[in-house]
């Protein structure tokens, strides 16, 4: 057992079985990523707990069943009825117990999701370094459906380039444009399957246009051309991002919410000229991590975003529908 393994072993004396594997989990993903963390699991509410054990190690599934208000923003970012999974690993084979783990799983939805509902998603976070997981999530039907991506805060490269924007703070009568190309960005991101897909789109994309012109925990920015606005980016301070830097040991950490540049600006410099003015102005306020969130099959926000220092910290593998219609060789369940 690693070193760093065996001192939690010996601290876990008192907590239920639960506990343990919780606790020895979140040592494992430690010592696979120092900036990877993972949020607490709250058992009250919970649709199911799974255990499973044996002399190589011990597992725990939690689902969760959440029901989305059409009315407010999540609606734009997932399906209507997410199921939430939480894998929580220790041991010697971590890929053997996460394919009995989700077997057991499967079992359960096949009993209380609907079959071929697309407005059902199984989702299931996991740190992107922890490998061993991937087999057993393709094994079962998942794709990577959202990245987490992290950066650590520190000054950009000084290497000359052409900016193809001027940068400045949005203003109130920015509001109809800001509209245009966050619904525009909203369309891009549903095409790769990982976002919700509201009915009133209109609404919730003003509601959320209306609380980035905040100024009270919002910096939004644009990028202005000749021609107009071109592109937008906004990041929330990390008081107003708790709900996702407990994801990560880097403190204190804020959330880069929101990023488009237009497609007749894109490879004009603009993209960039917003991230340094972020990343500057992050370090201005002593932020030491950004985090922001991508879809994985994204061809352009991979690239871009590791080109400008972000590397993936969490992985979201969605199966939708969640229920698991086809069994191992495509048989029908």
């Amino acid at each position: 057992m690693p070193v760093a393994l065996s001192l939690v072993a010996s601290s876990l004396s008192g907590m239920s079985s639960i506990e343990a594997v919780f606790a020895a989990h979140r040592a494992r993903i430690h010592a696979i990523d120092e900036h990877a963390d993972v949020p607490d699991v709250a058992l009250d509410d919970v649709a199911r707990v799974i255990e499973v054990e044996d002399d190589q190690g011990a597992g725990v599934a939690v689902i969760r069943r959440i029901e989305v208000d059409p009315a407010t923003q999540m609606a734009m970012w997932s399906a209507p009825r997410p199921w939430a999974i939480g894998l929580r690993l220790h041991g010697d084979r971590i890929g053997d117990l996460a394919s009995r783990l989700l077997e057991r799983v499967d079992d359960y939805l096949i009993d209380n999701a609907p079959r071929g509902n697309p407005n059902h998603a199984a989702l299931v976070r996991i740190a992107a370094r922890d490998v061993d997981l991937v087999r057993p999530l393709l094994r079962h039907g998942y794709a990577a459906g959202t990245v987490t991506a992290l950066r650590t805060v520190s000054p950009d490269s000084d290497a000359p380039f052409e900016p193809g924007a001027a940068i400045r703070q949005a203003r109130q009568e920015d509001r109809e444009t800001l509209i245009a190309l966050a619904t525009a960005l909203q369309k891009f991101d549903a095409s790769f399957g990982t976002l919700g897909e509201p009915n009133e789109l209109r609404p919730l994309i003003e509601t959320l246009v209306d609380s980035m012109l905040e100024p009270d925990s919002t910096l939004l920015l644009v990028a202005e051309t000749g021609e107009g606005i071109v592109g937008y980016a906004s990041i929330a301070d990390p008081e107003s991002s708790d709900w996702i830097t407990s994801s990560t040991t880097l403190a204190p950490a804020a959330y880069l919410g929101q990023a488009y540049i237009s497609p007749a600006a894109r490879g004009s410099g603009a993209g960039t000229a917003l991230t340094r003015r972020l990343h500057a102005e992050a370090a201005e306020r002593g932020w030491n991590g950004i985090l922001l969130d991508y879809a994985a099959p994204n061809p352009l926000s991979g690239p871009f975003w590791s080109r400008h220092g972000y590397r993936p910290l969490h992985v979201t593998w969605q199966r939708r529908p969640a229920h698991p219609s086809l069994g191992r060789g495509g048989r029908v369940r």
